[in-house]
């Protein structure tokens, strides 16, 4: 590795690092502060379970706070650079700008491969050890805190599940209405309906008492010759087990419950730390070296939240079924790295 190199990506990972642990730090203390009532009111919360609650979380938000940590490193370390004319000293003594960068794209590809193998292993296995320990609070007082009611999902198959109650510990629910929609219909035509009184979850299969199948025609209104008919029980496989059925309640019941776009969405988004050093890289050479670092990082900022707004409007049209899940996923990824690189060629000019 030449000296260079070396002194470059020294430059990058001091405030990287530092953005990291800054921004790690303030989102425990915000959510710390979000649930402060919850955790006095609750006897089931002691400063050893919450301690461990955001040790345990830590993965994740490593995961949703790297992006920015990035971003923030690739201005300051560039603009840093650039305004002590360090740059210009570089390319004087004949380095390309392609030379000069090559460093931070590397090391933006490293930190995305640690993101997706932190994602895919350890934020996993985190989700589980908490789904874990909120099932091995057993007693009475926590059995009822651990209830949640009115549970909206609705899938790429154009079903629609609610639950009134849904008991985290047990995955047993009460009060279960499914509606099936034709798919071939733009609006949304009822074809069946299955409503239960209560029910389990079985890995992805749901169990079913004490409830009534109704069959509909094409205009919505039911049957006549086949109306449907009473069950004590019936199997469904729904693809649905009962951790997901819990992230979907606390992401606020929004917009169409779809495993696959979920997926799809854990791993596209480490790629938004490679997409970042695209946009910031670009924009922080040339405008800090002509408006000032302030104009740098505005505008860098600006287009980064404006990708990041993008992509959860992309995510959010995937979860609606109104585009195809892989394309929401990678579209707001591959129109945002063109961009930057479009306008990493026109710095090389």
């Amino acid at each position: 590795m030449r000296i260079l190199d070396r002194y470059l990506i020294k430059k990058f990972l001091f405030p990287f690092i530092c953005c990291m642990l800054t921004l790690i730090l303030l989102y425990i203390i915000r959510d710390l502060i979000a649930n402060l009532e919850d955790y006095v009111e609750s006897s089931s919360f002691t400063p050893y379970e919450i301690l461990k609650r955001y040790i345990i979380s830590i993965p994740l938000i490593i995961v949703i706070v790297s992006p920015i940590a990035n971003m923030l490193a690739v201005i300051y370390s560039l603009g840093n650079l650039s305004m002590h004319n360090e740059i210009s000293a570089m390319r004087a003594s004949g380095i390309s700008i392609s030379r000069i960068l090559l460093p931070f794209i590397l090391i933006g590809l490293l930190i995305t491969l640690s993101i997706f193998s932190i994602n895919k292993y350890l934020v996993q296995g985190s989700n589980s050890l908490m789904m874990q320990e909120m099932r091995n609070k057993n007693n009475s007082t926590q059995k009822a805190e651990g209830t949640v009611s009115n549970i909206f999902l609705y899938d790429k198959n154009r079903c629609l599940y609610n639950i009134k109650k849904f008991d985290v510990l047990t995955s047993e629910m009460k009060k279960i209405d499914i509606k099936y929609f034709f798919a071939e219909k733009e609006e949304k035509v009822i074809r069946m309906r299955i409503y239960a009184d209560r029910g389990t979850i079985e890995g992805e299969k749901w169990i079913l008492f004490s409830g009534r199948i109704e069959n509909f025609n094409e205009e919505g209104r039911l049957d006549k010759a086949n109306p449907g008919e009473n069950f004590q029980s019936m199997e469904l496989e729904t693809g649905i087990d009962g951790e997901e059925v819990i992230q979907h309640k606390n992401a606020g019941n929004a917009g169409i419950f779809s495993p696959n776009i979920d997926k799809y969405h854990q791993a596209s988004l480490p790629f938004i730390n490679l997409v970042v050093i695209f946009l910031a890289v670009p924009f922080t050479i040339n405008i800090t070296k002509r408006g000032g670092a302030f104009a740098g990082i505005a505008l860098s900022m600006i287009i980064f939240f404006s990708y990041y707004i993008i992509y959860q409007v992309s995510i959010a049209a995937g979860r609606e079924g109104l585009i195809n899940p892989v394309l929401s996923a990678w579209i707001p990824h591959i129109v945002f790295s063109a961009v930057g690189i479009g306008f990493l060629v026109k710095v090389r000019r």
